[in-house]
């Protein structure tokens, strides 16, 4: 559940025209404001809850379910695209739920005007499983380059 926060963290970082932040990096990114989170009914957010917080603790999905529909606007991370036209993006999707919404945002961000960002697709599921090594060398890369490109 990363990939939202990153953009929303980004866009922080780029209102306060902060030099902590070159770059960014979301792959497989759940848009928590987004469809393919917050279903019609709460009862079936709920179930996508129970199926996918085996890592959290202090919760439960129906807190998890009402926190992101309680808050559907601010988590619609398509919201912060563009002010992120700026800021260095790697956005990497696989075959999971979320690839839709990830290309979807990957264009807002263009279409704010940022020529610094790149989106790749891995055919693989959401663990990246069999693509680990590969999702491991093209993040490494993409710092190494954007780390050559940082003003000195």
């Amino acid at each position: 559940m990363g990939g939202w926060i990153v953009a929303m963290t980004a866009e922080q970082e780029q209102k306060k025209k902060s030099k902590d932040i070159i770059g960014a990096i979301m792959f497989s990114a759940a848009n928590m404001g987004g469809n393919a989170v917050i279903h019609p009914n709460r009862d079936q957010t709920i179930q996508w809850m129970a199926e996918d917080n085996e890592t959290l603790t202090g919760t439960n999905p129906e807190k998890m379910a009402d926190e992101v529909i309680k808050n559907q606007k601010a988590f619609d991370m398509n919201r912060h695209a563009s002010e992120l036209k700026k800021l260095p993006l790697l956005m990497i999707y696989s075959d999971d739920p979320f690839a839709a919404g990830d290309i979807e945002f990957a264009q807002k961000v263009k279409a704010a005007g940022n020529d610094h960002s790149t989106l790749i697709h891995i055919p693989t599921d959401h663990s990246y499983a069999d693509h680990r090594i590969a999702l491991s060398e093209m993040i490494i890369n993409w710092l190494n380059q954007l780390s050559s490109q940082a003003p000195k």
